[in-house]
């Protein structure tokens, strides 16, 4: 704790040709002397590794990147296809934590680390982990890390979703006529003494940011994964929840023009005595709102159901592969979608 700063939180902006750099890290000192024991500094420069090599020449102790449980990165910071090289050269501090979690944000990165503390308990490191395993548990964020980020971006075969963040200033109110789920990080409708909101996903089309999915979308695909994740449906008379028996089983059909994506999904639906909703109108209503998911990222790009894994394996070389160009007949694509449900009751 004396010879090294243990970084928790590391945090990236590019603005105006500036990269800025911030991180929090524990307080060796009297923890009273700062805000829960945690020091911030920051750092900026021409690049990136201006702002480290700054970063290193102006703090006192050696940093040390082994302990980093969030990488936080503004949104402009991973817009025009600087996603990829930004996440690469982040993965070549020293010792960086290949596990940590990567959190795109609204807004500044700065602003938004700014905000994190341990609410609840004195670590941060301990509420860090806590806090990011409860919100991808209730299946409302995704949870990728540096190494999985770094592994799917520019595959070609899947698109990595990243966990959307964003400082809620507690404006909004509840949407009307519709869930209130149904919205992403900065939105939420909530008053809290955290103003820190991780909600929905990052959607990036291999290479940068394309958009944002709600909390409600992000749910959704996760009972498309077969996660351990349910999906709470609304039908007009009452709520019901989904569980998915298995993952969905996805293909894809290349002979045809335009190609087909093909997802066949089996799910239970758990029921209090007495409830019987109609289970040909509740299919109906889930599958339109899956082949609208899959609409949406296919617009922004973004094959984050993994489409590429399931086609590539039709290919006896990478070169036949390539010269498919998956990705420009994946965003023409029709969907089919088959889903089965098993009514039980509770």
């Amino acid at each position: 704790m004396e010879e090294e700063l243990l970084v928790i939180v590391l945090a990236v902006d590019m603005q105006n040709g500036m990269t800025h750099l911030s991180i929090k890290a524990p307080a060796a000192a009297d923890p009273n002397d700062e805000e829960k024991g945690y020091l911030s500094l920051e750092a900026s420069g021409r690049s990136f590794s201006d702002a480290i090599a700054l970063l290193h020449a102006a703090t006192p102790r050696r940093l040390n990147f082994s302990q980093v449980r969030e990488i936080i990165v503004g949104e402009q910071a991973v817009q025009d296809d600087e996603c990829t090289g930004l996440l690469r050269q982040i993965s070549l501090l020293p010792r960086i934590r290949g596990a940590a979690n990567v959190i795109i944000c609204r807004g500044s990165a700065m602003d938004f680390a700014a905000q994190v503390k341990p609410y609840l308990g004195l670590r941060l490191s301990r509420y860090t982990d806590d806090t990011l395993a409860d919100s991808a548990g209730k299946g409302f964020t995704p949870n990728t890390t540096l190494a999985e980020g770094l592994r799917d971006l520019g595959s070609g075969l899947k698109d990595p979703l990243f966990i959307l963040g964003a400082v809620n200033d507690f404006s909004a109110d509840a949407p009307e006529n519709s869930s209130s789920l149904k919205v992403s990080a900065g939105q939420l409708p909530r008053k809290s003494t955290d103003p820190i909101d991780l909600f929905g996903a990052a959607v990036t089309d291999g290479a940068a940011m394309t958009g944002a999915l709600t909390g409600d979308e992000m749910a959704l695909l996760h009972l498309l994964t077969g996660s351990g994740h349910f999906y709470i449906a609304q039908l007009p008379e009452m709520t019901v929840t989904l569980y998915a028996r298995t993952p969905a089983e996805l293909s894809v059909a290349l002979s045809t023009r335009p190609i087909r994506l093909r997802i066949r999904l089996l799910c239970d639906v758990r029921l209090s005595p007495g409830e019987k909703p109609d289970k040909a109108a509740l299919t109906e209503q889930i599958t339109r709102q899956i082949s609208a998911l899959i609409a949406k990222l296919q617009a922004l790009n973004s094959d984050a159901l993994g489409f590429g894994l399931r086609a590539v394996r039709q290919f006896a070389t990478i070169g036949a592969w390539e010269q498919l160009r998956f990705k420009a007949l994946y965003r023409q694509a029709q969907t089919d979608v088959q889903l089965t449900l098993r009514y039980i009751d509770n």
